[in-house]
């Protein structure tokens, strides 16, 4: 079988840094050492000035996961 591979990353969007606002994405990825299974958990931020806490609700959303 053909050894797979997961990763992920949560980058910044120009946008978000022309106008000063944090990702607020958050992502994670894991697989067992036999690489039998993958598990990717992702969590989309509110993207709104309102919702301040956002950043960390995705980060904790996925951390949870």
């Amino acid at each position: 079988m053909e050894k797979l591979y997961s990763f992920s990353q949560s980058v910044q969007g120009a946008s978000h840094i022309e106008r000063n606002i944090p990702c607020e994405d958050a992502a994670l990825s894991f697989a067992d050492a036999e690489g039998r299974y993958h598990i990717i958990a992702v969590a989309d931020g509110h993207g709104d000035p309102a919702c301040f806490r956002s950043e960390r609700g995705s980060r904790f959303a996925v951390d949870a996961a």
